[in-house]
């Protein structure tokens, strides 16, 4: 998942990759892509170069699921 603002035109993306394998946790939100139950593993946030390793495109997460998001980060990274 691309965490990085579309305002903020850098040579590489901040990311947090995702998994379907991964067990359910207050810092792992559960999103569905392609119908497909998935976990944001935002304690893995990184830095990559989108022409090298960013997998196809698969939509754009609702206000409910950005908040989801933006709350595990909070825990995540200690920001409260």
């Amino acid at each position: 998942m691309v965490l990085q603002p579309d305002d903020l035109p850098l040579s590489t993306w901040v990311i947090a990759p995702t998994s379907t394998g991964r067990r359910e946790a207050s810092f792992r939100p559960e999103i569905e892509i392609d119908g497909v139950p998935t976990r944001i593993l935002v304690q893995q946030v990184t830095v990559i170069d989108p022409q090298i390793r960013l997998g196809a495109f698969a939509g754009r997460l609702s206000a409910s699921e950005m908040a989801a998001v933006d709350e595990a980060l909070r825990l995540v990274l200690s920001l409260d």
